[in-house]
């Protein structure tokens, strides 16, 4: 009780006390006014999104061509799958892919290339997928560099050239790293 008298004293006869909570509570009102808004803000933002969201759903549940879908879904993955390597192992993949790239290499007129094959691994993305990863540096004509990426290209597979650096015009040297992807037949 004696605090709340000397508080009341303090009241009546300091006007700066006065000033001073009056400054506190405006302080104190603005900063959860600021709070309610961003509050009433983060939920317009939520209510919204889900009704988005609802809406959405609303018009996907009145669809009745999803059979046709799968069906075309079915055709393009059975169309990819075709394109995929084949191996019945890891180490079979390797070898093939490093087979393939001498050969493709070869046939293009490439002397002397040097080429890494690492190990195939499980594809991060697909599974039951084998990525083998090779990289290749060679001195490379830009015309013969031209007809290479056109059987790579055409070669009826799926490879994925993830880089190709050039250096030099005409006789030059190139460093590709390309991708192989294998059907994996045991995981």
């Amino acid at each position: 009780m004696k605090i709340l008298n000397r508080m009341h004293n303090e009241w009546s006869r300091n006007k700066r006390f006065r000033i001073g909570v009056v400054c506190i509570a405006v302080i104190l009102s603005a900063y959860g006014y600021l709070l309610l808004d961003d509050w009433e803000s983060r939920l317009k933002i939520t209510y919204y999104q889900k009704l988005d969201m609802a809406v959405r759903l609303e018009q996907l549940s009145v669809r009745t061509d999803w059979l046709k879908h799968e069906k075309s879904a079915g055709a393009v993955v059975i169309q990819l799958e075709s394109k995929l390597w084949r191996a019945e192992s890891r180490g079979l993949a390797q070898a093939k892919t490093q087979i393939w790239i001498e050969t493709l290499l070869k046939t293009h007129g490439v002397e002397n290339p040097r080429i890494s094959v690492k190990p195939a691994k499980l594809s991060e993305t697909v599974s039951r997928v084998w990525e083998v990863a090779a990289k290749v540096d060679a001195a490379v004509n830009l015309n013969d560099l031209h007809r290479l990426l056109k059987s790579i290209e055409g070669s009826g597979h799926i490879v994925a050239i993830e880089q190709l650096d050039i250096v030099q015009a005409r006789y030059g040297r190139m460093e590709m790293t390309l991708k192989t992807y294998f059907h994996a037949e045991s995981v």
